[in-house]
């Protein structure tokens, strides 16, 4: 993919975020950082991050298999180049 090609990508992803296509965020995200763009991995990060949160609430149990997903993606935008965004999420999930 080129940068225009990404640029579109991450409007949809936008859009997705936006009309809580929670799905189709994960899929956007997910071909955006196969391109190596570190916003695709971030963006996974914290869907994962907001789901295991999510979970976690309403069972009351702390939701490892999101939080570990959410991590897994957080490593991934750091190797990409990702910024704070991408450390803090990762300082999130060894908090929790």
């Amino acid at each position: 993919m080129n940068g225009e090609e990404n640029e579109n990508l991450w409007d949809q992803i936008l859009l997705a975020r936006d009309s809580g296509d929670e799905d189709r965020v994960i899929s956007l995200s997910k071909q955006l950082s196969d391109a190596g763009d570190y916003r695709g991995s971030d963006t996974l990060g914290y869907v994962f991050e907001n789901r295991a949160r999510r979970i976690s609430i309403e069972s009351g149990d702390i939701n490892r298999e999101n939080y570990i997903t959410a991590a897994y993606w957080y490593s991934r935008a750091l190797s990409q180049g990702g910024g704070y965004a991408s450390h803090y999420g990762l300082a999130t999930y060894y908090f929790y």
